[in-house]
């Protein structure tokens, strides 16, 4: 079963990263079954298997007698965490920078707000995340973990089950920014300070400088992403 689990995880990736990279052409037609198996190396059943686990992320639409139709762009479920990196992984584009930026500007600029509003906001397990990211600043991965463990922290502590639902999202898009951004000890270090100012602020109950400090914070991380990109 193992196995199994693991040639369909295999073949749904190689599809939907085929179709991210637009082999198949915007709004194309995938292969038939037998095609496609033969070249993922694996039978009818698990392709079949595949392409309904892309119908449900929106990414293609079987039609009887027209093939599998890859859909347009507005019709995938774009929040999907898997989706985020096959997208992700095809290659960064300022309008993908773009749109996941502001992504965040519509939700973490409120949901700092909303924590520094909330008396019984665990305050404390900011301040852990935040000490994290000090003491790893020169530590790649440590950092990274840190510094997701800050965001979702404010995320988690607005207690609105929305927000917290999204935490995978907005995990995805931190990971994107960091590889993007976060290129050298320096570039953690120059970091700290906006994250500083976002405690400071929830600590104070302020929620107009907690939105302020995190829009801030926010549209640091697009500044070092385009940067990123223009120098990759």
């Amino acid at each position: 079963m193992a196995l199994q689990n693991t040639r369909h995880q295999d073949a749904v990736d190689s599809i939907a990263r085929w179709i991210v990279r637009n082999r198949f052409g915007v709004e194309g037609t995938l292969p038939n079954e037998a095609d496609l198996g033969a070249e993922l190396g694996v039978s009818r059943t698990v392709v079949r298997e595949a392409v309904r686990t892309l119908t449900a992320k929106g990414m293609v639409s079987p039609r009887p007698r027209h093939g599998t139709r890859i859909q347009p762009l507005e019709n995938w479920q774009l929040l999907d965490v898997q989706v985020v990196a096959w997208r992700t992984e095809a290659g960064m584009s300022r309008n993908v920078i773009g749109d996941l930026v502001d992504f965040r500007l519509a939700i973490e600029p409120f949901a700092a707000e909303r924590a520094a509003k909330r008396l019984d906001f665990p305050i404390a397990d900011l301040e852990a995340a935040y000490a994290g990211m000090a003491d790893a600043a020169d530590q790649d991965q440590a950092f990274t973990e840190a510094d997701l463990a800050f965001h979702a922290a404010i995320l988690r502590g607005t207690q609105n089950s929305y927000f917290t639902h999204l935490i995978p999202f907005v995990e995805n898009a931190l990971r994107l920014s960091f590889r993007l951004s976060i290129r050298a000890p320096e570039d953690a270090h120059r970091a700290l300070p906006f994250h500083r100012a976002v405690v400071e602020a929830i600590a104070a109950r302020d929620g107009a400088a907690a939105r302020g400090a995190m829009t801030i914070m926010v549209e640091q991380a697009r500044t070092d992403m385009l940067d990123g990109i223009a120098e990759d």
